[in-house]
């Protein structure tokens, strides 16, 4: 939504049926005017190559435990391996999408290593046409690869969840 607010022409997708329904309700509420379909990234198969993607994966949803304290005692080893191999399938797709010198955002509800830096360092070896980029805000905390958003920085809201994001641009 955001993205749309300044003015970038915003294709949504997803595959779960709950998480589109949300977004139409705030699309329908914000009375904005998104091209949303209910599929699986994986299988998206579009010739048009992309500036800019934002990807929200699915995650363990580990950085919700403020929200949602039992997250944690739901978290098992083959699932994050799994959430692992997915995130870095979508995100190989995300790059066969983007045009040269096209950017990639990556974001997960997690701080679990293999969720956030160890999918990102996969990529950084794989991918040496891929450089990380900088972002500039006081409300996340930079790692070797990324940055958590500071839940601490949002007290004033009451919190917030704590999200890992990843910059990279396509060279």
């Amino acid at each position: 939504i955001l993205f749309y607010s300044y003015g970038f022409n915003v294709k949504a997708i997803d595959k779960s049926f709950n998480q589109i329904k949300k977004f139409r309700q705030n699309v329908t509420r914000l009375k904005l005017n998104l091209k949303i379909s209910q599929r699986d990234f994986l299988n998206f198969n579009d010739k048009k190559k992309y500036q800019s993607i934002l990807l929200d994966a699915p995650c363990s949803a580990l950085g919700t435990f403020r929200r949602n304290p039992d997250v944690i005692t739901k978290i098992e080893d083959k699932k994050i391996q799994n959430n692992h191999k997915i995130q870095f399938e979508m995100i190989e797709k995300s790059l066969n999408l983007l045009n040269k010198e096209g950017i990639l955002v990556y974001i997960v509800c997690s701080f679990h290593p293999f969720e956030t830096m160890g999918v990102i360092d996969k990529v950084t070896q794989k991918h040496k046409n891929i450089s990380l980029l900088n972002i500039q805000s006081d409300k996340m905390i930079k790692k070797r690869n990324g940055y958590f958003i500071n839940p601490f920085s949002f007290s004033e809201f009451g919190g917030s969840d704590i999200f890992f994001v990843s910059a990279m641009k396509k060279k």
